[in-house]
């Protein structure tokens, strides 16, 4: 997670996880998907030059950036509380030693879920499975005006 408590943690970070792992990691895949399919399909042609995706340049595969994303979000998965549907927000491979911020955690595991079924790194039901009781969370937390 980088320098946390006076130390550099390479321990797992929820947070860091789930946008790097997940996020990341799906839209690599997207990304390396379009290789070879035109200029039409790819949006990262700049200028006219015909740049290849991230990840080419060191020799990334599709199936890599897969398990990347595919990976993270069975980590992701394991924390999810039994009890209420909800994240723990982990640092330095443990559950913060303050008060939970159940929000902020699940706002980056939903981004990569979502960008892991956007890009079909995963399977669509893989990720409801796993992620629908932090859905009936979120729902259940929302307060009548709105806010969370």
């Amino acid at each position: 997670c980088g320098y946390y408590k006076g130390h550099l943690s390479t321990a797992p970070y929820v947070i860091a996880s789930a946008t790097t792992g997940a996020a990341a990691g799906s839209e690599l895949y997207a990304a390396l998907g379009a290789v070879g399919e035109g200029a039409a399909a790819r949006p990262h042609l700049r200028q006219g030059k015909d740049a290849p995706p991230l990840g080419v340049g060191i020799g990334l595969s599709r199936d890599e950036a897969k398990r990347l994303a595919a990976g993270t979000l069975e980590y992701i998965s394991s924390l999810v509380s039994a009890a209420n549907g909800s994240v723990p927000y982990v640092i330095d491979g443990e559950p913060a030693d303050w008060v939970s911020w159940p929000f902020d955690t699940m706002t980056y595991v939903f981004e990569g879920a979502i960008a892991a079924d956007l890009a079909g790194s995963v399977s669509t039901g893989e990720v409801a499975r796993a992620l629908e009781p932090c859905v009936r969370f979120i729902v259940r937390a929302q307060n009548d005006d709105g806010s969370w």
